[in-house]
């Protein structure tokens, strides 16, 4: 998969980490187990844009652009939800997004950023829509960006527990 990598290691999630490490040594085949865990963290992931609240259980705070409009916080088209996708192996549970702007969003970004030149389309003017598209070129230039962090990725203490009882339930499936 091609595009920006966004990696959360959940070395700070030992008691997890330990547990399931105890329970999966005792697993023969771990591969459906890890196939779980990838599926349960991409649902909580993408119900977060429904709660608009993080791992942490924090509120996102709202975009300008939701207030604006009476949308909702990283939802304007639904790219962003959309783009998470689980994958696993034996021994891995991934869920990433390939978005340009999902680090951003993720980790929060501020400072001053230089921004090419380039073409844009104006399909609207004065809120009002235009007849027909009008290009405008845009020259190169800096601006300020004060985007704060909505975490999406990253465990919440339900799916802590929600891992743990997944593991359980695969050994308690593999001793049948």
């Amino acid at each position: 998969m091609s595009g920006v990598t966004l990696s959360i290691s959940l070395g700070g999630e030992r008691r997890v980490l330990d547990a399931l490490d105890g329970i999966a040594a005792r697993l023969a085949d771990k591969a459906p187990l890890m196939r779980d865990i990838s599926q349960l963290v991409l649902t909580s992931t993408q119900h977060r844009f429904e709660t608009q609240t993080g791992p942490d259980g924090l509120r996102w705070q709202p975009s300008v652009r939701a207030l604006a409009t009476g949308g909702v916080t990283l939802t304007d088209t639904g790219r962003l939800k959309d783009s998470f996708i689980a994958a696993s192996t034996a021994d891995t549970a991934e869920v990433g997004s390939n978005v340009v702007y999902a680090p951003p969003h993720q980790f929060g970004r501020s400072g001053i950023e230089e921004v090419a030149g380039h073409t844009r389309l104006i399909r609207e003017a004065f809120g009002k829509p235009l007849r027909a598209g009008v290009y405008q070129t845009v020259r190169p230039h800096s601006r300020k960006l004060n985007l704060p962090a909505r975490p999406m990725l990253g465990l919440s203490e339900d799916d802590r527990g929600d891992i743990l009882d997944l593991a359980e339930q695969h050994i308690a499936g593999d001793l049948a």
